[in-house]
């Protein structure tokens, strides 16, 4: 490190997550790399709310590939997201999806990310997908979160929790990682929306242009 870089260098190792997210996306915008970063998009949010539907139809409107980091991550290890916990736990699932995240933000110039809903409490990872990807919360109610989860199960999956103890793991949940996403570039309410207008607001957000030359 350059002698005129070492205090803010110290500076910068004092800072909080959030601050080193904030400090990230300063430096980009400066710097010219946050035109380059909104090319990749990546959804976060909750099981339920819209990731997968929202940005199969986002990718389509702006002519970049859809990506699902769990099937890239089951790609990569030859095995299931069940099978890789069961057999290396969840620290070992936590690994390749940090690997699979750090190859596509490489590779990818232009892509429509989905994540798995706890890849926010994963700190290195996390800070990973703000720095080098247009990151976007999908949240919505509980209630929402729930009726969609339900949706989207196999029909010969096991019963789920009862509606109680379900919708208080949703409001816990989404309380607890309140704060994480607030770190993401642009937050959209998706209850109330249909996917033509989240989509819309992305595109918004992001000043994307359908093709490449977003």
């Amino acid at each position: 490190v350059p002698p005129g870089l070492a205090r803010e260098m110290t500076v910068l190792r004092r800072l909080s997550p959030a601050e080193l997210v904030e400090a990230q996306s300063v430096l980009a915008e400066r710097f010219g790399q946050d035109r380059e970063r909104r090319r990749r998009i990546a959804l976060i949010g909750l099981r339920g709310a819209g990731k997968s539907t929202v940005g199969k139809a986002l990718a389509a409107r702006l002519g970049r590939p859809f990506i699902e980091l769990n099937e890239q991550i089951e790609r990569e290890a030859g095995l299931s997201v069940q099978e890789i916990i069961t057999l290396y736990g969840q620290a070992g699932y936590r690994r390749l999806e940090k690997r699979c995240l750090e190859e596509l933000a490489v590779s990818q110039p232009e892509v429509v990310l989905a994540t798995g809903g706890g890849i926010v409490v994963e700190q290195q990872t996390y800070q990973l997908l703000l720095g080098a990807i247009y990151t976007v919360w999908l949240r919505a109610d509980p209630e929402v979160h729930f009726r969609r989860a339900m949706a989207q199960r196999d029909a010969g999956s096991a019963p789920s929790s009862p509606y109680r103890e379900a919708m208080e793991n949703i409001r816990n949940t989404l309380a607890a990682r309140e704060h994480l996403g607030r770190m993401a570039a642009l937050i959209i309410d998706t209850t109330p929306l249909t996917v033509d207008e989240v989509v819309e607001k992305i595109v918004e957000g992001t000043g994307g242009r359908q093709g490449s030359g977003a």
